[in-house]
């Protein structure tokens, strides 16, 4: 009886709140749509001048010509495009994926010690978690030992001045007709995966644009709403949005396990951090409060995720920013969340900036204590230097002197959100941590560095 679904579904032009399960909750049919995106670029998506070869002045990583970063970028769109049509069950044969992207021009400061230096105002790339994420121009030369050693600037008197750089593309899917419900699910997916595979940084929710398919009659739509509900399928079997891929199981009480980089506000300094003005900019103060954020977060993006296909929330006994990203994906696939519980599990990690104070106790931060770096909203790792950072290199962000290193560490963290009270498909489940993985990273920062696991 789901063929039949799935086959009415193939042919037929409908209204998407009278579509099977996952595929309602409103919205339209569109035809041959693109998604619009707004990021960070990858640091292999950009190129250097012809100049950065002789003054090495190219950033680590990146592409040497405009070519091979257009293909770099084309390869992941149009992987990660595929990858989240496949998501919800959707063949490839006959589709086309075309990605409109242009790679931008971005040296490094000088490296070549016969250099002159970078001169003043002259814009190169800032790298943060594998993205180009500002440029930054100093007020003095930056001297290429200073470039290589990434302090940049040394001294109170010299200033970096940075500025975004944000870059856009679009994504167009020829010979696709697609609910918009989907539609938002793929785009879930590829933001997901572009940033996890490709460090891709995004600043917008990716946009969907399309030309909308005129609705007819949907009474064989509601029959296949209500097998759905009275039924336990499989997935290859299954209509729609919820279906049309192979395998999988149903669920109970799913739960998510993820490993992160996390937002500066989900860590907390140490009890002198006031004092020694240890703490790093945007973070909580006290383990509780971190706690709270984080669970909230969690949270929302679920939410958000229900009533995008409205489904109501409210009675939902779950709280916090890690149970908010559940919910939000539970509302992306069309499952109501009365009745069901999120609960989130994470320990906030206590974290310091290098000291801030010259008049604290310490004055400077000592050597080989680890003091947090924050990358795009996030801590990555830790630092540990080789020599004492002086109060006005912590402020300046130039951490070290010439002749002095530092020793990093990646800083992981992990987190686990339970939902009870839930029955749900394996493959709708992975469709909710994509749009949960989406939601955090867009809007608390969450850098993930593996994908997303559901138990």
């Amino acid at each position: 009886m789901f063929k039949i679904c799935q086959v009415l579904l193939l042919l037929s032009v409908f209204e998407i709140g009278d579509s099977c399960g996952g595929i309602g909750g409103g919205g339209q049919v569109l035809s041959n749509p693109s998604l619009s995106m707004k990021f960070y670029p990858p640091v292999g998506w950009t190129y250097p001048d012809s100049t950065a070869i002789t003054n090495l002045a190219y950033l680590p990583g990146q592409s040497l010509t405009q070519t091979q970063a257009q293909n770099l970028a084309n390869g992941a769109l149009t992987a990660a495009v595929l990858e989240g049509l496949n998501a919800v069950g959707y063949p490839t044969s006959g589709v086309s994926v075309t990605a409109s992207y242009t790679p931008p021009t971005v040296n490094d400061c000088v490296k070549a010690t016969g250099a002159t230096g970078t001169a003043i105002g002259v814009h190169f790339g800032i790298v943060e978690n594998g993205a180009v994420t500002k440029l930054a121009a100093s007020s003095a030369i930056v001297n290429p030992d200073d470039c290589i050693s990434r302090a940049y600037v040394t001294g109170t008197t010299v200033t970096l001045t940075y500025t975004p750089f944000p870059q856009q593309a679009t994504v167009t899917v020829q010979g696709l007709v697609i609910s918009e419900l989907q539609m938002e699910l793929i785009a879930a997916k590829v933001a997901s995966m572009l940033n996890l595979n490709n460090n891709v940084q995004f600043t917008e929710e990716i946009v969907a644009a399309y030309l909308p398919v005129s609705p007819v009659s949907s009474k064989m739509f509601k029959i296949c709403q209500v097998l759905l509900l009275l039924s336990v399928f499989q997935i290859g079997d299954s209509c729609g949005g919820i279906g049309g891929g192979s395998g999988g199981q149903v669920l109970s009480n799913p739960s998510m396990s993820m490993k992160f980089y996390p937002p500066v506000g989900w860590t907390y300094p140490d009890s002198i951090a006031i004092t020694n003005l240890a703490y790093l900019p945007g973070q909580s103060l006290t383990q509780t409060q971190a706690q709270n954020l984080a669970n909230g977060a969690l949270t929302a993006a679920v939410l958000e995720g229900l009533n995008a296909v409205g489904y109501p929330t409210s009675g939902n006994l779950a709280n916090g920013a890690l149970t908010a990203a559940v919910l939000e994906g539970l509302n992306a696939v069309g499952y109501p969340t009365s009745g069901v519980s999120v609960t989130a599990s994470y320990t906030p990690p206590l974290v310091n900036d290098c000291i801030k104070s010259a008049t604290g106790t310490p004055t400077e931060t000592p050597a080989g204590t680890q003091f947090g770096i924050v990358e795009n909203g996030a801590v990555t790792k830790l630092a540990a230097s080789s020599a004492a950072v002086p109060t006005p290199e912590c402020i300046s962000r130039a951490y070290i002197a010439q002749g002095q290193t530092l020793t990093y560490t990646a800083f992981i963290q992990q987190a686990t959100v339970t939902v009870q009270g839930l029955v749900i498909s394996e493959i709708q489940m992975e469709l909710i941590a994509a749009k949960v993985a989406s939601m955090l990273n867009l809007n608390s920062n969450v850098q993930f560095t593996e994908e997303i696991m559901v138990n």
